[in-house]
């Protein structure tokens, strides 16, 4: 058996419909497009915050679809903050 690091192995699961998706407090789920949404919403597309949120995106295997594992107010406190 391969080992896989656990957020790999998170995202396989999740994709495979073996777990959930984390959820957002407005029931959203917890991806990358959904603070993207969110991002662009609160301070504008062309924020610091949705900017670093897109390079992410770019980033990303599963582009907009990869789920954001950390916790909804880590997140927030980490966006308010930029």
């Amino acid at each position: 058996m391969v080992k896989l690091p656990v957020a790999v192995s998170l995202c396989r699961l999740v994709m495979n419909g073996i777990i959930d998706m984390m959820k957002l407090s407005t029931g959203q789920d917890s991806t990358l497009e959904s603070y993207l949404q969110l991002c662009n919403l609160f301070f504008g597309e062309d924020s610091a915050q949705s900017k670093f949120i897109q390079s992410k995106v770019d980033e990303s295997p599963n582009g907009l679809k990869e789920e954001v594992i950390a916790e909804e107010s880590q997140m927030l406190f980490l966006l308010g903050n930029m």
